[in-house]
């Protein structure tokens, strides 16, 4: 699941910053948009709670100096996830990492995974 959110970023014009497996302590993803000129950490969950991405919301609220953005993905949710109204805080459920895999191009990406 990592891998397929490092493609959707990659082809929406974020370019990963931190090495694979090696990313800043509870931090999967790093990545960097320079036409927006924004830094933006992403967790990457198959399962989460309310209370993981408050978390990981408070863990951002922390680091707003270095991070513009937070990404937080989640395949499948555990109960209804509610963000909070930032902006700057994205929540990508099963159902939208659907449609950017179907609009990206990635649907055979996936199935050669799933095969």
């Amino acid at each position: 699941f990592e891998q397929l959110i490092d493609l959707i970023l990659t082809r929406t014009g974020w370019a990963r910053i931190s090495t694979l497996g090696k990313t800043r302590e509870g931090i999967d993803i790093e990545v960097e948009n320079l036409t927006a000129g924004e830094i933006a950490f992403v967790q990457v969950k198959c399962s989460a709670t309310q209370d993981v991405l408050n978390d990981f919301v408070e863990r951002f609220k922390k680091r707003r100096e270095f991070y513009a953005r937070m990404i937080f993905a989640v395949h499948s949710p555990s109960g209804k996830l509610t963000p909070p109204a930032d902006p700057a805080i994205v929540l990508w459920t099963g159902d939208r990492v659907a449609e950017l895999v179907v609009r990206l191009g990635l649907g055979e990406w996936v199935e050669s995974r799933l095969a």
